[in-house]
């Protein structure tokens, strides 16, 4: 049965009411918005806490295992490595102050600029011990020991000595090589 509603009021349009309606249930739906991405969020951390770290204290575990295992099984492995690295590392000043070869070359120019009669360069070497030689021929044994005092004079030398001098009857010459060290400090590495 039909109730009778009496009302002044003229009654609103269809398009009116479903537009109140919409409304209503955006503003509930705007209001529960917020409610919902804190209860996301919570659930993130709740995740996190719960899932997440549980499989990184596995993958810790994981890893204090196998370094665990590096440590005691290849300790003899890391002895052996470790001296040879510390060797290595007490080499490192010597290698880095080692001469080039090309040293040598630059020296020979700056004490013979020019070149000067009866003075030949017939070589360059390397002793075992690291000294450098200039082989050379000079016309006489006074010429040769002017070459050795270059030497001497020279600062960025150090303990220089002739050996092998000799003289070649047949060649009307003096023969013999200059040993010498490089100073490292007065050398361009």
């Amino acid at each position: 049965m039909r109730a009778f509603v009496f009302n002044l009021l003229p009654g609103k349009p269809k398009e009116l009411e479903v537009k109140e309606e919409n409304r209503d249930r955006l503003s509930v739906r705007s209001a529960v918005l917020p409610l919902v991405a804190a209860l996301v969020w919570l659930g993130l951390i709740v995740f996190n806490g719960l899932v997440v770290e549980k499989v990184k204290g596995k993958w810790q575990q994981a890893v204090t295992g196998k370094e665990n295992k590096i440590k005691v099984q290849y300790l003899s492995v890391r002895i052996q490595h470790g001296e040879l690295v510390s060797k290595t590392n007490l080499l490192t000043d010597v290698i880095q102050k080692d001469i080039k070869p090309e040293e040598v070359f630059v020296l020979t120019e700056k004490l013979f600029p020019e070149t000067e009669a009866g003075i030949q360069i017939k070589g360059y070497g390397r002793e075992e011990d690291g000294a450098f030689n200039v082989t050379l021929s000079t016309a006489n044994y006074e010429q040769f020991a002017q070459v050795i005092r270059r030497f001497s004079n020279y600062e960025g030398v150090r303990d220089v000595r002739s050996l092998g001098v000799s003289f070649d009857p047949k060649l009307n010459e003096v023969t013999g090589s200059v040993h010498f060290f490089f100073k490292f400090e007065n050398i361009n590495i």
